[in-house]
């Protein structure tokens, strides 16, 4: 598994810092916890929640945010904070356990100054990192890469943060095709699955 990025930062409030890192926890939602007794649906709080300073667990998407109880205990609460995190991904264990669910998910789409190529964006984060596939290159590392080049006319895919950019080929136009891009996009996401395998990046830094 690649090394983590996980950065600390300050927030409005003294007692909370947001804990981003380059991972995914979880696809869709958000999750509060303002006791042990709450999360017994996610061993990650749980984890955290063994930090006796710790008051409350926000999680969603790539970052945890936590609360504790006292402000001059971050020096050592950021520490074993991230120290927790990198455990947990390390051992790929689930964030959330509960049964899948369906998200709603809202798709529209944006020109490109290229006419052959169409934005599709999202109202939810797709990437931590950009990645293009081009139909006659190994994209096997994207299931929906994979799933999008079912499409005879789709000819590369480049995923960037909230949005997939899609470059047709061959004589079909964009009046034909939008709709059932969009419509396909929004379904798979709305159903939680992959987009990459691997959303690990960067370096994890303890210090």
């Amino acid at each position: 598994m690649a090394n983590l990025n996980v950065n600390s930062t300050k927030t409005q409030y003294k007692n909370l810092r947001k804990f981003t890192i380059d991972y995914f926890f979880v696809r869709h939602g958000k999750y509060r916890y303002d006791n042990p007794e709450q999360a017994k649906n996610s061993p990650l709080a749980q984890q955290i929640f063994t930090l006796s300073y710790v008051k409350t667990v926000f999680i969603a998407e790539n970052f945890v945010a936590v609360e504790i109880l006292e402000e001059n205990l971050w020096e050592n609460a950021e520490k074993q904070i991230k120290s927790i995190l990198k455990a947990f991904i390390i051992a790929n264990n689930k964030t959330i356990n509960e049964e899948p669910k369906v998200f709603p998910v809202e798709v529209y789409t944006q020109m490109d100054p290229n006419p052959g190529t169409l934005k599709f964006v999202a109202n939810k984060k797709l990437v931590l990192q950009n990645v293009k596939y081009d139909f006659n290159k190994d994209f096997s590392e994207s299931p929906f890469a994979a799933a999008l080049f079912e499409f005879d006319y789709v000819k590369r895919i480049e995923f960037e943060h909230n949005f997939v950019k899609i470059t047709k080929g061959g004589a079909v136009q964009w009046d034909d095709i939008t709709m059932e891009l969009r419509e396909f996009i929004r379904n798979y996401l709305m159903q939680g699955k992959d987009i990459l395998l691997n959303q690990v990046v960067g370096e994890l830094d303890l210090k």
